[in-house]
């Protein structure tokens, strides 16, 4: 009796524990685009660093998560957040707004650092329907 209970709950049992470590790897990593955004924006905030430079020390952090070419960075001007406006959610919306070179940024003028990952690219393995779902990190801070 109790070979059969095991038989049909351990499946289910099984399941549910990769579901939750499937989540988790994509939290963690969601967690390191975020971070390596706010690192790259703090670094970018000071005089002297150029917009190359924040990127690349962004990939950096991000090396673990996945490779530079499966990563869509953009640093872009937030310069609209002084006016009222929001921030683009859309990756699309943020690839819209103007470049900036921080080397060069005005002082107290905002700017947005954006990481984002396909899940597909990131995942253990990837789930039916998961694949094309975007994980994203941002920052926005003003330049010094």
């Amino acid at each position: 009796m109790s070979v059969v209970e095991v038989a049909f709950v351990m499946p289910v049992f099984l399941l549910f524990i990769f579901f939750i470590m499937q989540f988790g790897h994509a939290y963690m990593v969601r967690n390191m685009l975020s971070a390596a955004c706010r690192n790259a924006a703090r670094l970018g905030s000071t005089s002297g660093i150029t917009t190359e430079d924040a990127s690349q020390r962004a990939l950096q952090i991000l090396s673990p998560v996945a490779p530079a070419d499966e990563i869509s960075l953009l640093v872009k001007d937030a310069s609209m957040i002084d006016a009222g406006e929001s921030i683009p959610e859309s990756y699309d919306g943020c690839s819209s707004l103007s470049d900036i070179e921080l080397s060069a940024a005005a002082p107290r003028q905002p700017f947005l650092i954006r990481a984002q990952v396909r899940y597909g690219d990131v995942a253990f393995i990837v789930m039916p329907g998961f694949a094309d779902l975007s994980i994203v990190g941002q920052a926005v801070t003003r330049h010094e």
